[in-house]
């Protein structure tokens, strides 16, 4: 047996995740849950708080950014906020003044309110199918004859007979180690493996002409008979009953020169309703060896697929040492179940019993099948439905038999990879793809903002944080901003006194600056334009 997997395909994903760690992670679920959720909430709050800096930064530096280009309106620069807004309604705001920077960092900062939701979602535990480590497996049964004591008493035909029969009325499925007429070699434990298998498959057909009935003088019952590649096979009915059913092996001709054992099973249906009718089925047993690939589901321990590989060589193999013992004894040919050499049926009364109960539930199986067809017993004589019919008892009558007679015991130790559902903490898809666009979407922005927009703005050498309530004082410490304030009255707005002028930013001094107003090279500032009034006189003020 090779150790090669099958690969499984329902649905099963081969994002196989991590393990979970031992200890108390493993043991205790709720722990395990705040565990999960909060570790990427907590990286994501990190990421987000220092974006959120950087906006707050950015919001503060613009309106100095527009002063030092000069020429600034008052909207735009010293009357411009976007503090005092909600980072979603600054986007707006930013993108119709055309401050690109602050509409950019305030949509990220938007985003980023959901990153945290995506960031607890991000990691689960879930079942998972995965390969484990290599396994040590028993092999229990190898492929051989196996006629021990059940087998010479007919309890293993009987026993497979009885499956059968039970199968074919209540619709059960297959037995665990049985797929489409494949029986398994068993091992303990559940694997997917390479392995050997005996593929039972019995040909059923109809005779080559219709059944010659002919009735008895005395009208007490029927003659019946049927060809055969050439051989007769005939059989009698009396009129006991309405319906009647039975099974036999075909005799010894020369299309079937077999053992009575090995010949071709025959099972006959006779119904006196509506009027006198035949059915004959010939069933010939055949058997082949192959090597297969089986998956073993590992809850219900059933087969859900096999798949041939190639046949089984008689030597040189895994599980082969015994198969010449199957094959040169039987010739190539399979038991057929319902004919046994005559020594073994009369060295004991319950062995003869034994093989008419095979003989009668077989057919009966039959016959009961086709009372539960859609057209009823009438409806599978019309149809001739009784070769399939025969077929599917027949084909579980001889997978079954299989196990029991094709298979030995063996004890060999093998090793297999095992496949297994595991707890693992995986990775959803949807918010670590959601989360990637975030990182793309943050790591260009930062390289825009690095390479593109800083370079093409004038270096600011502010002597402290903007913000504060002294770099306010310093940037409006200007005479002509003071006397600019001085014309402000309690019952206006601010925002009249700066109506038709523009501002630009001395880096020099850091100093707000009305355009307009030029300054002298004694340090003394013209502002005839500004006085209260507005006659034209010149004042002087020194603001060394």
């Amino acid at each position: 047996m090779s150790g090669a997997m099958l690969p499984m395909s329902n649905g099963r994903s081969n994002n196989s995740g991590w393990p979970i760690p031992a200890g108390l992670l493993a043991n205790n679920e709720q722990l395990r849950t705040i565990v999960l959720t909060n570790v990427p909430a907590i990286v994501t709050v990190i990421v987000v708080g220092l974006w959120s800096w950087a906006f707050t930064e950015f919001k503060q530096l613009v309106p100095l950014m527009e002063l030092a280009d000069g020429h600034c309106s008052a909207e735009r620069s010293l009357l411009l906020d976007y503090n005092g807004y909600h980072p979603f309604i600054a986007f707006f705001k930013a993108l119709r003044k055309k401050h690109w920077v602050v509409g950019l960092t305030s949509l990220i900062a938007t985003l980023a309110l959901f990153f945290s939701s995506l960031s607890s979602a991000l990691l689960s535990v879930q079942d998972r199918w995965i390969l484990s480590p290599d396994a040590s497996v028993t092999n229990l049964q190898a492929i051989g004859l196996n006629q021990n004591q059940q087998f010479q008493d007919l309890t293993s035909f009987l026993v497979a007979s009885g499956f059968a029969a039970a199968q074919g009325v209540y619709k059960f499925r297959d037995a665990p180690f049985v797929h489409d007429g494949y029986t398994e070699v068993s091992t303990n434990g559940s694997v997917s493996v390479n392995t050997t298998a005996v593929y039972s498959k019995p040909v059923c057909r109809g005779p080559d002409q219709n059944v010659t009935m002919v009735q008895h003088l005395d009208e007490s019952g029927w003659n019946n008979s049927a060809i055969f590649d050439g051989c007769t096979y005939s059989w009698s009915v009396s009129k006991t009953t309405k319906y009647l059913f039975g099974s036999q092996v075909i005799s010894s001709c020369a299309a079937f020169p077999q053992d009575e054992d090995l010949r071709p099973a025959m099972v006959w249906i006779f119904s006196y309703e509506p009027f006198p009718r035949a059915s004959v089925t010939m069933c010939t047993p055949t058997i082949a060896l192959w090597n297969v690939a089986v998956s073993v589901d590992l809850s219900s321990q059933n087969l859900t697929e096999v798949t041939p590989l190639n046949r089984l060589a008689y030597s040189g193999e895994n599980f082969t040492p015994l198969v010449a013992n199957l094959t040169d004894q039987l010739g190539g040919h399979a038991y057929n179940g319902l004919a046994w050499p005559q020594s073994q049926l009369v060295s004991d009364p319950f062995v003869l019993e034994r093989a008419n109960a095979i003989q009668l539930q077989i057919p009966a199986s039959v016959f009961q099948l086709a009372l539960q067809s859609p057209g009823g017993l009438q409806g599978a004589f019309d149809n001739n439905l009784f070769p399939e019919l025969s077929a599917m008892i027949y084909t579980t009558y001889l997978t079954m038999l299989a196990k029991l007679v094709y298979f030995v015991e063996i004890n060999q130790p093998i090793e297999a990879q095992i496949h297994v559902f595991s707890k693992r903490i995986v990775m959803s898809t949807i918010p670590a793809w959601l989360l990637i666009a975030a990182i793309c979407m943050l790591l260009l922005s930062n390289c825009w903002i690095r390479f593109k927009y800083i370079p093409d703005k004038p270096e600011l050498q502010l002597p402290c944080r903007p913000g504060t309530l002294a770099s306010s004082g310093l940037l409006t410490s200007s005479p002509q901003m003071a006397k600019l304030y001085n014309t402000w009255r309690g019952s206006t707005k601010l925002k009249t006194i700066f109506e038709g002028k523009t501002f630009s930013l001395d880096q020099e001094r850091m100093k707000i600056m009305i355009d307009g107003v030029e300054r002298s090279e004694t340090g003394w500032f013209e502002m005839s334009e500004y006085s209260e009034s507005g006659n034209g006189e010149r004042l002087a003020m020194n603001t060394s």
